[in-house]
């Protein structure tokens, strides 16, 4: 009868033990562990006893481990973060006192004029300070850039110089003019940016007639140097230690690879001195037209008259020794009558053809033509077409 009964579907689960073990000698290898009374049977599909079901066992303590130590809390931790606290608040607020005294001392120095220059170019070897896009005016920027092509333009010049006169001292041409243009080289170039390139420089930056002026003055003598070592004549000193016309003419007969390197190297002077002469025509246009002309003008007359009252010069003679500062001179070439009268004082009026010359110790080196209309009694110039 027990056999045709299946297990009770109201009994409780009996839990299994995981810690029981299997009896050997009392059941058979396939008895069940589980009591489950009269009716109970074994299901074919259920799973077999957990006989060999164990747990991990655990991992073992480390060997210097100490059940009965004591931890030690810290219990002034928070004194010691408010001291920190405090420590970084001090110098916070020293670091500030110094960017404000910093601050003040840059402030003191722009309103001075004093510009701190800090070496930037050239990039991979710093020497010397130069920031066109930055410093100098946008409208300024590109006279400026031309300028500082001459600078190089005179760097490349005479680095062609040296390596032409280094061919024709290989040649036989002598020692002596290899050593010159190494002194050409070495003072030349030092001495362009220091005596015109950097004057001019800050002349845009700060707009200085001071060194608008002192920049006219070195770089008439720049073009001078540069006409003279196109020509290369043989004065003053060696002639071939210049590569100009007069020794490429002399070497490309003897020696033709010589003679071409000196033709290269009077090209570079020539244009190094074309593109100079456009420069200081640029840069003398924006000085008129700024009126540090006349503010010059002004100082130099100044100058004069403080000079002459301590020499004890009568005043009124000042203006005759003027005239040997002035670098402009304005003539009326030829005039029409016009209509129309002069607004300063009632009498008429003429359309007049101007030109201004540029002198310099009374040598002209720059004149421009253009058309006026001019007061024929006072001479007062009432509208200028240029």
């Amino acid at each position: 009868m027990a056999g045709r009964y299946d297990a009770n579907p109201f009994d409780e689960e009996q839990e299994v033990n995981p810690f029981a073990g299997q009896t050997g000698g009392g059941k058979g290898s396939g008895q069940s562990n589980y009591g489950g009374g009269a009716f109970y049977m074994m299901h074919p599909g259920s799973v077999p006893p957990a006989a060999t079901s164990r747990l991990s066992p655990l991992p073992p303590e480390p060997a210097g481990y100490d059940r009965g130590a004591t931890v030690d809390i810290p219990l002034d931790g928070g004194k010691d973060l408010r001291m920190k606290e405090k420590e970084l608040q001090a110098k916070e607020a020293e670091l500030k006192k110094r960017e404000q005294e910093l601050k003040k001392r840059e402030d003191a120095a722009a309103r001075a004029g004093i510009v701190i220059e800090e070496k930037n170019w050239p990039p991979f070897l710093p020497i010397i300070h130069h920031d066109i896009a930055n410093e100098i005016p946008t409208h300024l920027q590109r006279l400026q850039y031309v300028a500082f092509t001459t600078f190089l333009g005179l760097v490349v010049c005479l680095l062609w110089n040296i390596i032409a006169v280094t061919f024709a001292w290989i040649r036989g041409e002598g020692p002596t003019i290899w050593f010159l243009a190494i002194i050409y080289f070495i003072s030349g170039v030092p001495g362009a940016y220091v005596l015109w390139y950097r004057p001019l420089y800050r002349a845009m930056r700060t707009d200085s007639a001071l060194k608008f002026g002192w920049f006219f003055l070195s770089y008439v003598f720049h073009i001078a140097f540069c006409v003279f070592a196109a020509v290369a004549p043989p004065i003053i000193f060696k002639g071939k230690s210049l590569t100009g016309i007069l020794p490429a003419i002399d070497l490309l007969g003897d020696h033709a690879l010589v003679g071409i390197f000196y033709f290269i190297g009077f090209g570079c002077f020539c244009l190094e001195s074309l593109i100079s002469i456009w420069v200081i025509q640029q840069v003398y246009m924006y000085f008129r037209g700024s009126g540090k002309a006349a503010e010059m003008r002004r100082d130099a007359a100044r100058q004069t008259v403080i000079r002459q009252g301590d020499d004890g010069v009568k005043p009124g003679n000042w203006k005759k020794k003027l005239n040997f500062y002035d670098f402009t001179k304005r003539k009326v070439r030829s005039s029409k009558p016009a209509a129309g009268s002069c607004s300063r004082c009632g009498r008429g009026a003429s359309v007049a053809d101007m030109k201004t010359a540029t002198r310099f110790c009374r040598v002209p080196f720059y004149w421009k033509s253009w058309k006026a209309i001019v007061c024929t009694f006072c001479g007062a110039i009432l509208r200028s077409y240029r």
